[in-house]
């Protein structure tokens, strides 16, 4: 390889005979000194070097826009490292070029939902630093990406524009995703600094879940009451009114409400089930026949069912702790019995088009319940049941605080849920419910022996 040359050039322009405007680069004349020298202030510092293509071409390689001399300096010397380590380094290709290559390479190693999130994040990031060239992403432009974020959420705020926040722990995300993909570029010599681990981010700490209280209730309420006197549609007013917390939980009498609501629904049996046991909802949907225990009236769950780019997929639980048997109880044992004869009814009814699997819970064909649909399903469910809204996955929340608050021990509840840690039971899903602290708070004045009474 050739040594290469370090030098600068400028983006002054000149006007030529037919008219056109072009840059003077390494010709414009404030770039020497009257003695010689460069010019301390004009045009920026790079390198040109000779290299052989993959096709055994000859073509040159160029990179300005340093600062410095030295700067240059160690570029063009970390470049001619990489081609002793074996690097092509005559093509030089783009954050996004990358990252599309990458996430097919990933394709067979993530869960198929964290590759479904990924892709979303490599469109997100390719609209920032897609065009940046792979070794010249810095610290920076991704600065710059999480700014323009931030004056996007404030405009969402404001009411602006109509879109959902990108709040912290989004962000954290989409951090991480980055630094797992600039990790594998570095391993391969494409870069020689992983910048995703070198940018500030706001705490990714995730929003405490808040119960449905009744005096949040009726300020949620209110708050739609006004909006409807203002002329939005009882609709258009649940959508806009004001949630205290992004991961809302319903009381005890909500989930009752909820389950009387859709008590004729074909999925009653999967709704009482999440509601009571708190499998989540990739868990549930990729429950089969043969995992039932009936005599101990428990099932085992193996396995998930995930949405991705190509469709409904099935994958292994979310970690070791998600692969658990969890016991039904009487109530969700003959709900069962009798989902699997109304089953078995549906598979007369359509014959030869009926797709035969051992999936418990499915459309009225046989075939699988997208988890996406699934959801929107839930939304419609509770909006018109008059609940307040909570997400699907809050009624995991829901479940594993009912849990609590009936008197089930916290490690039954962890295990139950599937979670790898109690911290992570006690402090992230289970929250109190008001009436339980006030009689926690009863029973340990109760406890203590007087000799005569305060009041």
């Amino acid at each position: 390889m050739a040594q290469g040359t370090i030098t600068k050039r400028c983006g002054c322009t000149y006007v030529d005979e037919d008219g056109t405007r072009r840059q003077l680069g390494k010709d414009c004349p404030k770039l020497k000194r009257a003695g010689g020298g460069w010019s301390p202030t004009h045009g920026t510092w790079g390198y040109i070097i000779g290299i052989t293509d993959a096709t055994g071409k000859r073509r040159q390689r160029t990179q300005f826009g340093f600062d410095s001399k030295q700067d240059a300096v160690d570029a063009l010397d970390t470049l001619k490292a990489k081609a002793a380590r074996g690097v092509d380094i005559s093509v030089r290709i783009t954050v996004a070029e990358y990252m599309e290559i990458w996430l097919k390479g990933k394709a067979h190693e993530l869960k198929g939902n964290t590759h479904d999130h990924y892709t979303r994040y490599s469109v997100r990031w390719g609209l920032y630093i897609g065009r940046v060239k792979l070794d010249e992403l810095r610290v920076h432009h991704l600065t710059a990406a999480f700014e323009d974020i931030e004056e996007r959420n404030e405009e969402i705020r404001r009411g602006k524009i109509k879109a959902r926040v990108t709040g912290p722990s989004a962000m954290q995300r989409m951090r991480a995703m980055l630094r797992s993909c600039l990790s594998d570029a570095l391993r391969e010599g494409l870069v020689t600094v992983n910048v995703a681990k070198l940018v500030k981010l706001p705490s990714g700490k995730p929003p405490k879940a808040l119960v449905w209280t009744k005096a949040r209730e009726k300020t949620w309420r209110n708050a739609i009451a006004k909006l409807i006197e203002e002329g939005r549609t009882p609709k258009q007013a649940r959508r806009e009114a004001p949630t205290p917390s992004s991961v809302m939980v319903w009381r005890a009498d909500h989930l009752g409400a909820f389950l009387d609501a859709v008590e004729g629904d074909r999925l009653y049996a999967l709704w009482h089930i999440l509601g009571t046991r708190g499998l989540r909802r990739g868990e549930a949907l990729a429950l089969d026949w043969p995992v039932v225990d009936w005599d101990n009236k428990a099932v085992t769950i193996d396995n998930q069912l995930v949405h991705s780019p190509s469709g409904v997929i099935e994958d292994t639980p979310k970690s070791d702790a998600g692969d658990r048997t969890v016991a039904l109880g009487t109530e969700n044992v003959s709900l069962l019995k009798a989902y699997r004869a109304a089953q078995k009814r549906e598979q007369l009814k359509w014959g030869e088009a009926y797709t035969k699997t051992d999936r418990i819970f499915t459309r009225e064909d046989g075939r699988d319940i997208d988890p996406n649909q699934f959801t929107k399903l839930f939304k419609r469910l509770a909006a018109a049941a008059d609940l307040p809204p909570i997400r699907l996955h809050d009624v995991r929340h829901t479940a594993g605080s009912l849990m609590i608050a009936s008197g089930s021990d916290p490690k039954t509840v962890q295990e139950t849920l599937g979670h790898a840690d109690m911290k992570l039971t006690m402090e992230v899903y289970v929250s109190m419910f008001e009436d339980v602290a006030q009689t926690s708070a009863d029973n340990v004045t109760a406890f203590i022996p007087r000799t005569r009474k305060s009041v």
